[in-house]
């Protein structure tokens, strides 16, 4: 039995983006998709844990947390390259 993976972040046309991302629902659809990754390696199935891991770098929810936990989650720490300043360390 094959599961299609669809993704549920579509956003209103003529709105703000960003603004309109269900936030609650992509994190859910990134969480599941880990959690299967998961399995797939505790269980031996080498062929579904590749697909997996494949399906989670083409995918937008995963695409959109990333760049938010970049742009917001880290702004106080300072990550190299957001904030125009590169911190050399000795």
């Amino acid at each position: 039995m094959k599961v299609r993976y669809q993704e549920t972040t579509k956003v209103v046309k003529g709105q703000s983006e960003w603004n309109q991302i269900n936030w609650r629902k992509t994190r859910k659809i990134v969480k599941n998709l880990r959690q299967r990754i998961f399995m797939a390696q505790k269980l031996g199935q080498w062929k579904r844990l590749r697909r997996l891991q494949k399906l989670l770098n083409k995918c937008r929810s995963n695409l959109l947390l990333s760049i938010r936990q970049i742009t917001q989650v880290n702004t106080v720490k300072q990550t190299a390259g957001i904030d125009k300043e590169v911190i050399n360390t000795p």
